[in-house]
């Protein structure tokens, strides 16, 4: 997703002021996450980067996030929360 937002920049001029990724973490290991996230936080500095995860292993490498609970046919937004930052964190 970020090669193409890349050519779309570098062809055109015009590329998408913002990229979501769903479970884009899914099967990788810590470290290929940990390089996935530099890469991420780069194109980060000059477009918005939503990541849907299920899971609550990568919540600390964000420096927040927004959890959402679906209960009875609805989703909700419980409220944004921001991690505590973390000297290990890329």
């Amino acid at each position: 997703d970020l090669a193409v937002r890349n050519v779309s920049l570098r062809r055109t001029g015009v590329g998408p002021g913002w990229l979501i990724l769903d479970e884009p973490f899914n099967g990788h290991d810590v470290p290929v996450v940990e390089a996935c996230l530099e890469l991420l936080k780069k194109a980060a500095q000059d477009c918005l980067i939503l990541v849907v995860d299920h899971t609550t292993e990568v919540k600390g490498m964000f420096d927040g996030f927004i959890r959402v609970e679906h209960k009875d046919r609805v989703s909700r937004i419980m409220g944004e929360l921001h991690a505590e930052p973390d000297a290990e964190r890329p």
